[in-house]
């Protein structure tokens, strides 16, 4: 999941050789609210999930994003399987 979301991100940036660590910080490499706003879209598309603006700004890690989809995954799963 991680290795897929740091995919996206050197596709946005536009550096295939960007390194990009587990809590690298999409702001702290150098990231605008735009392109923030590009990745929310871009991950929405990916992974079938909702990644809002506010999903970005809490914690704009590899890390964490990945916990992000995969949780809200496993919610979706829950919710279509009848459990709540």
């Amino acid at each position: 999941m991680e290795a897929r979301i740091v995919a996206v991100w050197r596709e946005l940036f536009d550096d295939p050789g960007l390194v990009v660590a587990s809590h690298d910080n999409f702001f702290t490499l150098g990231a605008s609210s735009l392109l923030a706003l590009r990745l929310a879209e871009r991950l929405s598309a990916e992974f079938g999930v909702t990644v809002d603006l506010l999903v970005l700004i809490e914690d704009a890690t590899p890390a964490a994003l990945a916990r992000y989809v995969e949780e809200t995954l496993a919610a979706q799963s829950s919710l279509e399987a009848g459990e709540l």
